[in-house]
């Protein structure tokens, strides 16, 4: 696959099965039972158990906008490494609501996924796949135990088809490796169904979601993406309104600005950023059926935060 490839090439790479970035719902199944207990994976549950009564919708792009004044660009994938950029687009939403809720004026940081895909591949998956591709479960072990290494680090190459293979095929060069351990999501876990999904996006934990569930390029009339076809693939929920007449999803792609221009269905000023589908909830109920939806955290465990409260504060204060 060269550099030079386009988004629609890219895409079709991933319908008609040329490329493919996951290597399906049986192999998941069994590696999650595999490395569940032994890299720590928690229960989806706020601290002390205590029940969810709060918003049950949340637009994390507008955390972003808030925090960075612009929207995290959408980079397209070169090869099919998307467990990896699915994980790029949750490490940084993720960072951005940290910065957010404590207000400790953290610095951002570009994540680098060629480091994500070696670390899922190799260090937790062992090596064993001969073909493109990780495990949304290997990944969120990965980002516990070996961290994240930013791209804006001394030394770190630029993003390119012949990095990111290296990487998914020997993992990242050592000196690496002890700069993003010093940088771990400290909690994943499992998402079951559409209410835990709804809770973890409503508190600021992007998910990413690995599933073989195919879509329209564009949006329909209506604005929403319909089921279509097969990818084997994986991407990143950042947004969710259960409050809407008809419940949805917003999951980020990794292919580039393909996927139309659409507008926030409660303010038809506000332009959603480039790359993103709208996804209906009984489609997003399938994918998570296939139990490859991941929560990450940066505490032992999850706790409730007041995301759209915290949107409304002057940042900073």
């Amino acid at each position: 696959m060269s550099e030079e490839l386009t988004s629609e090439i890219l895409m079709d790479s991933y319908v008609e099965g040329s490329m493919s970035g996951w290597p399906g719902e049986e192999i998941a199944a069994e590696e999650y039972k595999l490395i569940k207990d032994e890299y720590n994976f928690v229960d989806f549950k706020f601290f002390g158990n205590e029940p969810y009564q709060g918003p049950r919708k949340a637009f994390l792009y507008q955390v972003v906008r808030k925090v960075l004044k612009r929207d995290i660009e959408n980079i397209r994938q070169l090869i099919g490494d998307c467990v990896s950029w699915g994980g790029r687009n949750a490490c940084e939403y993720l960072a951005c609501c940290d910065i957010l809720m404590r207000g400790d004026h953290e610095s951002y940081h570009p994540v680098f996924p060629p480091y994500y895909y070696g670390t899922s591949r190799v260090q937790i998956g062992g090596g064993r796949l001969s073909t493109d591709g990780s495990l949304g479960s290997w990944l969120a072990a990965a980002v516990m135990k070996y961290g994240t290494l930013f791209s804006d680090e001394h030394g770190v190459p630029n993003y390119g088809e012949s990095v990111a293979r290296n990487w998914g095929k020997n993992g990242p060069p050592d000196q690496f490796m002890q700069v993003g351990k010093k940088y771990l999501v400290k909690s994943a876990a499992q998402i079951k169904n559409w209410e835990e999904l709804v809770e973890a996006i409503c508190n600021g934990y992007p998910c990413t979601v690995a599933s073989d569930q195919g879509f329209e390029m564009t949006p329909d009339a209506n604005g929403f993406h319909n089921p279509k076809g097969t990818w084997q693939h994986q991407m990143c929920i950042t947004g969710i309104d259960d409050e809407w007449s008809d419940p949805y999803a917003l999951i980020r792609n990794s292919w580039g600005d393909v996927h139309g221009k659409m507008v926030n269905f409660h303010d038809k000023n506000e332009v959603l950023p480039a790359g993103y589908l709208r996804v209906r909830k009984k489609t997003i109920e399938r994918m998570i059926n296939q139990k490859e939806v991941f929560a990450w955290s940066q505490f032992d465990g999850f706790q409730m935060q007041d995301i759209n409260k915290a949107l409304f504060k002057i940042f900073g204060e």
